[in-house]
């Protein structure tokens, strides 16, 4: 991953047209598969259907026909939080640091979220993202140089 330091708009339009953009296109097309898979198979009406996806969306935060889709979202949100711990000028180390510590914290006082609440912003998951992108930005460093 080649991260440049940008400012808060631009980097949330550029993600988004590389990240989210396609996350909606090909997960639209996992739900058209699944929907003509399941009426098809007379499990499902059209509106049960609809009631199903919007269900499974609102709780898990993917749709259910493409699941793999999960990383773009997931690596959106990451470049989004590295940028700005960035250009608030936060060490690396001190960014590991507090992800392992909040991580933690939220374990020990067994707060629950949501499903895509924690895969974005909580827990063991978001610090190793963390500390991934912050090591493959130190490898990208000491590769330029």
């Amino acid at each position: 991953m080649f991260h440049k330091i940008k400012k808060e708009d631009v980097i949330i339009i550029k993600s988004a047209k590389r990240l989210l953009i396609p996350f909606i296109v090909f997960s639209l097309i996992g739900e058209l598969f699944l929907m003509f898979k399941l009426i098809g198979l007379e499990r499902y009406t059209l509106s049960e259907f609809g009631i199903r996806v919007f269900k499974y969306a609102i709780y898990n935060g993917i749709c259910e026909g493409n699941l793999p889709l999960w990383f773009l979202l997931t690596l959106f949100m990451d470049k989004i939080c590295f940028n700005l711990l960035q250009l608030k000028q936060i060490s690396h180390v001190s960014i590991i640091i507090g992800s392992f510590l909040v991580a933690i914290f939220l374990r020990y006082l067994k707060i629950n979220f949501p499903p895509y609440c924690i895969s974005f912003f909580t827990g063991w998951d978001f610090t190793l993202r963390i500390f991934n992108t912050v090591v493959g930005y130190f490898f990208f460093l000491y590769w330029r140089s």
